[in-house]
């Protein structure tokens, strides 16, 4: 498997919605995972009700606390607009610069 993390402080929207997607997606041996350094207890219903209406489910969707074992395992770490939320662990990180709906 190849792991690409998905960093957002909340984990509860962007990142959430990037795992979803990018698994759906992904070609056979590719997986996501998100977490975030503050996860919310739990995902925000309109990014679920947006994943679902694409066809995605989000049953297994839960925000996850980010830990530098994550980092350490993923081949390519992305964050998504807030890349403080990624500790340092010597690897090159992505940020996509995403606007946080919620503000």
């Amino acid at each position: 498997m190849t792991p690409v993390l998905f960093i957002c402080i909340e984990n509860s929207c962007r990142s959430q919605m990037a795992e979803a997607i990018f698994n759906h997606l992904a070609p056979k041996g590719m997986r996501a995972i998100s977490a975030g350094s503050r996860p919310t207890k739990e995902a925000k219903p309109l990014a679920l009700t947006a994943l679902k209406e694409i066809g995605i489910d989000t049953n297994a969707l839960r925000p996850k606390l980010l830990t530098r074992e994550m980092a350490e395992h993923a081949d390519k770490i992305i964050t998504i607009g807030c890349p403080e939320a990624c500790p340092a662990v010597g690897k090159p990180i992505e940020d996509w610069r995403i606007e946080n709906p919620s503000t």
